[in-house]
């Protein structure tokens, strides 16, 4: 019968014994997830993990985060804010210069509206009619700066700027 797997016996034992793995594979993936036996015991089916009041949350690289209730903002709204903040025009945020102080907000402000405020890269480079994929490559320097505690002051400061409430005619309108 191990010949019905190969014409060589050498190549039928191989056959076979992929055949067993795939078939002890299979019955892993007909189980239920509460059935298989390195799954922990859960209270509900959701996983629900809730954060602690004054507890402290690491990122995947060890970098303290904190849990910070945002408003709802629309992306126009913090990036003309911000823009304004860091001292950079709208029109030169949405050009092609590469160096200085740009590239700098540039780099801030895809860190906040991004991971911050949680807006889509793609729709952060539809609103400065940018490739999302330099958007990207901006998030990812962002996240690469996210070490160097200038980079990170700068960021706490612009997020406190736009969390302010406002309080007059042309700052943001909260959602």
């Amino acid at each position: 019968t191990l010949l019905s797997f190969g014409p060589d016996p050498s190549i039928a034992r191989a056959n076979y014994l992929d055949f067993t793995r795939c078939c002890a594979e299979a019955r892993w993936l007909r189980a239920g997830v509460h059935s298989l036996p390195w799954w922990a015991t859960v209270d509900d089916n959701e996983e629900t993990v809730l954060p602690r009041r004054g507890g402290e949350y690491f990122d995947y690289k060890g970098r303290q985060v904190s849990f910070i209730e945002r408003p709802a903002l629309p992306i126009d709204a913090i990036v003309t804010q911000a823009s304004k903040h860091l001292g950079v025009e709208l029109s030169r945020l949405v050009g092609r210069q590469k160096r200085g102080a740009v590239t700098s907000a540039r780099l801030l402000i895809t860190a906040l509206v991004v991971e911050r405020y949680g807006h889509r890269v793609k729709d952060l480079a539809l609103f400065l009619r940018k490739n999302p994929g330099s958007v990207s490559r901006w998030l990812a320097a962002a996240q690469e700066n996210q070490d160097d505690q200038e980079f990170r002051y700068g960021l706490d400061q612009l997020d406190a700027e736009i969390m302010r409430p406002s309080s007059g005619p042309g700052e943001i309108e909260r959602a």
